[in-house]
């Protein structure tokens, strides 16, 4: 039997960058290479936040996953990983960029101490479900409502039920629309995708913007010394 912080092991569980630019293209009609890169830096920052746990990482990509659903895939991958002879599954996916943010000791002694993890996003799903093998449940698992706004509600009135206590962290930014980077920005000024697309943005004088890149590139939203969001129209609809 595994020991120690030995006994707990990370899912990363992700499409490829370019499965992931079409699931979510973030600037529509434009060079495919663009959404490429985002995914890609996405990508790329989970895994360095992820390194940072210490702890063993298993990689479910695509070509690892098994189900025909997504909640059957997961699901399957937390079984395997159970299988290795971990106690304890931390799964966490590529679109949230404060993962580096995270208190890997703390969550480590929470499942240790036989409480499970949950991180919720803001629309309402999880970046993060950290799932001792005691409470893992595989069909109830797979029949959450994954990828609806109601799954964090889902998973931890799931976890509640089986009488297994939840530890809650911060809630973060998932990233699935422009409008999400645009949130981002005045949350984490200096990460490094927001960087990219800066620089992508700026470099690209006589590039075809949308009426929404070309709002941004003409407002101050993407210079790094701003506090507060100005306030900014996409589709006729203003944001603050």
């Amino acid at each position: 039997m595994k020991t120690g912080t030995s006994n707990i092991a990370i899912l990363f569980f992700s499409r490829s960058a370019k499965e992931e630019a079409m699931a979510k293209n973030w600037l529509k009609d434009k060079d495919p290479s663009i959404n490429v890169q985002i995914a890609q830096q996405l990508i790329d920052q989970s895994k360095l936040a992820i390194q940072k746990s210490g702890l063993p990482v298993f990689s479910f990509d695509s070509s690892k996953q098994i189900g025909s659903t997504f909640g059957e895939r997961l699901a399957n991958a937390f079984e395997q990983v159970f299988h290795n002879g971990y106690d304890a599954v931390i799964s966490v996916g590529n679109d949230s960029p404060q993962l580096n943010e995270i208190n890997w000791a703390e969550i480590i002694k929470t499942l240790q101490s036989g409480q499970n993890v949950l991180g919720p996003s803001n629309r309402g799903g999880a970046y993060l479900i950290g799932m001792t093998k005691k409470a893992f449940r595989y069909y109830g698992f797979i029949h959450l409502p994954w990828k609806k706004s109601h799954l964090f509600n889902a998973l931890n009135n799931f976890l509640k039920k089986n009488d297994v206590t939840v530890k809650l962290l911060p809630k973060y930014r998932d990233i699935n629309s422009w409008y999400d980077l645009i949130l981002l920005r005045n949350e984490l000024s200096q990460n490094p995708l927001l960087k990219l697309l800066r620089n992508w943005i700026f470099s690209n004088d006589s590039y075809p913007f949308s009426d929404e890149v070309r709002i941004i590139k003409n407002s101050p939203i993407l210079h790094f010394g701003l506090r507060a969001p100005p306030a900014i129209v996409l589709h006729s609809q203003t944001i603050v």
